[in-house]
């Protein structure tokens, strides 16, 4: 059975939206907010020989989908689908967050999540994203 669903090559960047922008096709849109991200966290493999520490991925994707409930669906299956193959990783975490816009392009929103803290803003930063460990892409 075939997938009424555009793949993202099929979504021109040159289409309706303009240049540098996604819009979903024009036939049977019924959501007109059909993006979702979705923020998962893996445990990759033990990173020391005792496992006292380990590797962990956090990485979010772009989604199109009707509902949320299919959005956190596709989700699980990506994640799923993005490890498979590696017996020692596996998926710890999955978030799904609702872009509020029809069209993806620069400058949109695709996550955020607001947190409480006791910590200070520098307290906050070193134990949520910059611990140090971090292996991060650089140019």
């Amino acid at each position: 059975m075939e997938s009424s669903e555009p793949q993202l090559e099929s979504l021109s960047a040159e289409g309706t939206g303009g240049p540098g922008v996604i819009t979903p096709g024009d036939a049977g849109d019924d959501n007109p907010e059909p993006w979702y991200s979705a923020r998962c966290v893996f445990l990759l493999q033990p990173i020391s020989q005792d496992h006292s520490e380990h590797l962990y991925e956090e990485r979010v994707v772009l989604l199109r989908a009707e509902t949320f409930d299919e959005a956190f669906e596709k989700a699980e299956k990506e994640a799923k689908d993005y490890i498979a193959g590696d017996p020692k990783s596996r998926v710890l975490f999955v978030e799904v967050y609702h872009l509020f816009e029809r069209k993806i392009g620069d400058k949109v929103e695709i996550f955020s999540l607001i947190r409480d803290s006791p910590l200070s803003p520098q307290d906050y930063v070193s134990q949520f994203f910059d611990t140090g460990k971090e292996h991060r892409q650089r140019d």
